[in-house]
């Protein structure tokens, strides 16, 4: 961690916007962009609820999802015995897991230095894939064109397509789980076709539409 509050580690680059319609959720005021009622930081900006940042590394503690609020481990949720630190996210306490007392890979994420709230230094489990693009943080998005050689060098679920050596999803199949895309294979790429295949927002007072980001 660079400062109080501050992380390493943020991916530096998401990509440019993706050319080919995706499920994009649409707000009008920032009251759209809570989460379960809670006011998480968002605001909507050009109908977009975002996660403000100015590099990726502003990124990681929205993408942990380290939003529950702590003056001590015993302030998050189960207290000591569910594995949290507390730890200083700008002068703000927020729970997080502990890496030495859980595996961070079991997990699906990776070990992140930070300071607890009292102060001394403690690793966190984190997600570091995740950028800063035009003011708000993007995840990943996976490039169909990345050169590969093999499957297990493309994005999860995708294959590798040889001689052309592109990563490309097969069928519909390998689009679930992937919710922002929708759930239609279309030229290798994980698209939309409408709206109605998007599911369910993530915010509370959003809705999906199926454009070009």
């Amino acid at each position: 961690m660079s400062d109080s509050g501050r992380f390493d580690g943020g991916n530096p680059d998401v990509g440019p916007p993706r050319d080919y319609p995706v499920c994009l959720e649409e707000c009008v005021a920032d009251g759209d962009c809570t989460l379960s009622g809670m006011e998480l930081d968002h605001s909507c900006v050009d109908g977009r609820c975002l996660y403000a940042c100015a590099t990726g590394n502003d990124c990681i503690p929205f993408a942990s999802g380290w939003t529950d609020r702590c003056a001590a481990i015993s302030d998050c949720p189960g207290g000591a015995r569910r594995n949290w630190a507390c730890i200083d996210l700008g002068g703000e306490g927020r729970c997080a897991t502990d890496a030495d007392l859980r595996n961070c890979a079991d997990l699906g994420r990776v070990e992140v230095p930070a300071t607890r709230i009292d102060g001394g230094s403690v690793m966190v489990c984190g997600v570091t894939t995740w950028g800063c693009r035009a003011g708000g943080c993007r995840r990943p998005v996976p490039d169909p064109g990345a050169p590969c050689e093999a499957d297990d060098e493309c994005p999860e679920q995708f294959v590798c397509d040889l001689p052309t050596g592109n990563c490309l999803c097969d069928d519909d199949a390998d689009c679930v789980g992937s919710p922002e895309d929708g759930h239609a294979c279309v030229e290798g790429r994980c698209t939309c076709l409408d709206a109605a295949m998007c599911g369910g927002t993530v915010f509370d007072g959003t809705t999906f539409e199926c454009a070009i980001e």
